[in-house]
């Protein structure tokens, strides 16, 4: 009777230890998988907050990138407005003088029948206001001033 009362109080002993021993293995797992689950939501978290800032700036230096592209853009766009504006002005000018510098000449000969004509002009193709003018050889050379 001693031996079977031993024998019950250590099967229960061991059943007590057993069911201990499982639920500090079952409280300790499932802290450990709820710690891992908030160290992996926590993870998240930081990397969905790193990646969202992450596109903040790129968006920020996308936009900032544009817009001094575009005042870039508009600089430059006025500076070839006001060149374009200004060679045209001199243009404009340029022509104004180069009305105002006209010159005609012409020189007369006596041709075979006794009159006086105008002189054959040879323009250079080189120099726009340049020629050569063609005299005949005459006998007498008699020059008549007008």
């Amino acid at each position: 009777m001693i031996i079977c009362v031993y024998h019950d109080v250590t099967i229960m002993m061991l059943c007590i230890a057993y069911e201990v021993t499982v639920m500090i293995i079952c409280v300790y797992h499932d802290m450990t998988i709820m710690m891992l689950c908030i160290a992996y939501e926590v993870t998240v978290m930081i990397i969905c907050v790193y990646h969202e800032v992450t596109i903040m700036m790129l968006c920020v230096a996308n936009e900032v990138t544009i817009m001094l592209l575009c005042v870039a853009n508009e600089v430059i766009i006025m500076m070839l407005c006001i060149a374009y504006e200004v060679t045209i002005m001199m243009l404009c000018r340029w022509n104004e003088v180069m009305r105002k510098m006209e010159l005609w000449v012409e020189i007369d000969e006596l041709n075979y029948q006794g009159e006086w004509s105008a002189v054959e002009v040879q323009p250079k193709l080189d120099i726009p206001s340049a020629g050569q003018f063609q005299l005949q050889q005459v006998s007498t050379g008699e020059v008549n001033p007008h």
